[in-house]
């Protein structure tokens, strides 16, 4: 294995483990330790935001796999962490997160696929 290769293997572990931890981190709620009470849409935001920088540092890595199947597998994979937050001490399944993280990965997968034939040509 290159040693390109191995960085690249490397950071998808560090976001991996970085991810799972905040998912299940419980009650991590970053807003409310800055506005001081829950906001619905910056939770969302933060979502959206967090999961689309997720989703376009993979994309970003280059791996050799079609960009739709990294947003459909990152997808699966921040759906599985949300269900499991169900088990997590005071945090719960949310259908607006589901949507805030199907929104970030999703506009993720538009802009690279945009990006990548703006280069080609």
């Amino acid at each position: 294995m290159t040693k390109e290769k191995m960085y690249k293997y490397l950071i998808l572990a560090i976001t991996i483990i970085a991810t799972v931890a905040m998912c299940l981190w419980p009650d991590f709620h970053p807003e409310q330790k800055v506005l001081q009470q829950y906001y619905w849409q910056v939770d969302m935001l933060i979502h959206g935001g967090y999961y689309f920088v997720v989703c376009m540092l993979i994309l970003l890595l280059r791996f050799n796999i079609k960009p739709t199947y990294i947003g459909l597998a990152l997808f699966t994979f921040s759906l599985l962490l949300e269900l499991l937050q169900n088990f997590s001490y005071h945090r719960s399944v949310s259908l607006l997160d589901i949507l805030s993280n199907l929104l970030g990965i999703g506009l993720a997968v538009v802009m690279f696929i945009g990006l990548m034939k703006t280069v080609k040509n």
